[in-house]
């Protein structure tokens, strides 16, 4: 059950930083370092989507045991 509630916790707070702005987006850089950054933070924004798809199947198993 602590398991399960350090999961969740973790799963919230990976969705709060998925869903959060950049900060990025505020900074005075040029036009290509721009679109290397939103490379990269599609890049981040997929591992964490997927980090969090895992942590959640973990959960939903660690639930039915």
């Amino acid at each position: 059950l602590r398991l399960s509630n350090r999961l969740r916790r973790c799963s919230d707070n990976l969705a709060q930083k998925i869903g959060a702005p950049s900060s990025d987006t505020n900074s005075p850089v040029g036009q290509s370092s721009r679109k290397g950054n939103l490379r990269s933070s599609t890049s981040l924004h997929q591992e964490l989507s997927d980090s969090l798809s895992n942590m959640r199947t973990v959960e939903q198993q660690l639930q039915c045991t």
